[in-house]
């Protein structure tokens, strides 16, 4: 066998035995996080990291499948002696993409595509977060409100909690802190958001001017304590108001809870940030298709039978009433707020199911316009 031969079958088990080696090493913490978890996800009361622990797993396994794929039927027609595997092993040496397009795999296409669908996919989540941010900063001011007491017809400022106009609140800002730490260690990573939830509650990190002005009872408990709310009374709308960016990135139905347990970590709260991601992802790739399922299921539904109270449920059910009852982002969000109570929750949820949807290009430019921090904003997406 030639020497550039021994050379690339060297890379390759090198590769190889390193991808089990980490496999190997990853596996005790996995079993760790297996036995730490229950059915709904990790237990944070105990002292792993699981999360972490399933990334590395996850990971050393995806390399271990691209060891194998990329180089064992080359190798093996090689080590044979046939004529079409040293050929093929010269052609691979000379372009890195031949074993890819030989194999259907089509590398240089697929790099292609994944710069697109990278540009396109971070279209969709800035539509999505300045949906919701949008969306918030109009139920700011009127926050608490009772239904019927107030029209919100636009952005306007002061109010409930004296702000000036397109200021967001907790809301938006824990979802950049969410956003920032998908971008900075790129997966869902429970420590990284306890983390940066602190630095907002404590340091006044992703506002607009480093104020602090709302801050929901769960959780604020769990960012004091580290843990996240069990109970069943726990069940506001804290995670589900800052989950949408997981929509946008491959965190699994798993990783999902997780996000949503640094905080609210009963079922009932996780299983709604799930369906939640789920539903911005069909909003993001089919809006006509997931309008008209959800115009199917609610539309019939009464303004009065709309909570929009803090109850996760409720807001999840609100924000998709609001979707299914509307045709275009400025209706939605105004119907959200004009529900009354959690005003800027619901219009947040239901902002950025309209933005994945409807696009960044059909908030209306005065709002976009009006709102305060953009920077800051933008300094987060991925």
């Amino acid at each position: 066998m030639g020497t550039d031969l021994r050379t690339a079958l060297t890379l390759y088990e090198r590769s190889l035995d390193a991808a089990q080696g980490v496999v190997q090493q990853a596996q005790p913490a996995f079993r760790i996080a297996e036995l730490i978890s229950d059915e709904h996800g990790p237990r944070w009361d105990i002292p792993h990291d699981p999360m972490g622990a399933l990334s590395l797993y996850q990971l050393a396994e995806r390399g271990l499948r691209v060891a194998v794929a990329h180089g064992y039927e080359f190798y093996r027609d090689c080590l044979q002696g046939s004529i079409v595997g040293q050929d093929r092993m010269r052609k691979v040496l000379d372009d890195p993409g031949f074993w890819a397009k030989q194999e259907g795999v089509r590398m240089e296409e697929d790099v292609m595509d994944v710069e697109t669908n990278a540009k396109s996919d971070r279209a969709k989540l800035s539509a999505a977060v300045w949906g919701a941010a949008v969306g918030d900063a109009l139920g700011v001011p009127y926050e608490f409100k009772s239904r019927g007491t107030f029209e919100c017809q636009g952005m306007v400022g002061h109010g409930t909690h004296n702000q000036p106009a397109g200021t967001w609140s907790d809301d938006t800002a824990l979802m950049l802190a969410t956003c920032d730490s998908i971008r900075v260690v790129g997966h869902v990573d429970a420590a990284d958001l306890l983390s940066r939830f602190r630095s907002w509650y404590y340091e006044g990190a992703y506002t607009p001017d480093g104020v602090v002005f709302d801050v929901g009872n769960a959780t604020a408990e769990a960012l004091r304590t580290g843990r996240g709310l069990t109970g069943e009374w726990d069940n506001g709308n804290g995670s589900l108001m800052r989950i949408a960016p997981l929509a946008f990135c491959d965190a699994t139905d798993y990783e999902v809870r997780a996000a949503s347990a640094v905080t609210h970590a009963h079922p009932t709260s996780k299983e709604a940030c799930v369906e939640f991601v789920h539903l911005l992802r069909d909003a993001a790739a089919d809006p006509y298709g997931t309008h008209e399922r959800l115009r199917s299921e609610l539309a019939g539904v009464p303004r009065d039978e709309v909570r929009s109270g803090g109850y996760v449920l409720d807001t999840l059910k609100a924000a998709k009433w609001c979707f299914a009852n509307t045709g275009g982002y400025r209706d939605c969000v105004l119907m959200a707020v004009n529900l009354g109570s959690d005003t800027d929750t619901t219009a947040c949820v239901a902002g950025a199911l309209a933005g994945a949807a409807y696009g960044k290009d059909d908030i209306p430019t005065e709002w976009l316009g009006a709102m305060r921090g953009g920077d800051v904003l933008e300094a987060t997406l991925f």
